[in-house]
């Protein structure tokens, strides 16, 4: 937090969001174990979010997304990609 506050934001490892046209999705590429984790998060036509993740993560994730934001939806998986 303090290298946050102080503009340090090299020490902070960047999360990157892509749209892609069809179906309307992004691609958001995270920082896991010193390498990189890509999810395709799509939104679907009855408006419900699909991951491309297994089925246990994929219900809880999509409904953290849904209910407090994406932000905690990836953190939640990179927590659940560094278990396994």
């Amino acid at each position: 937090m303090e290298d946050i506050l102080d503009g340090a934001w090299d020490s902070v490892p960047a999360i990157s969001i892509s749209p892609v046209a069809s179906p309307p999705s992004f691609i958001i590429m995270f920082p896991v174990d010193g390498g990189h984790h890509g999810v395709r998060l799509s939104v679907l036509e009855n408006g419900k979010i699909d991951l491309d993740v297994d089925e246990q993560l994929k219900e809880r994730a999509s409904a953290l997304i849904e209910n407090v934001g994406i932000g905690v939806g990836i953190e939640f998986l990179k927590k659940e990609f560094t278990q396994n």
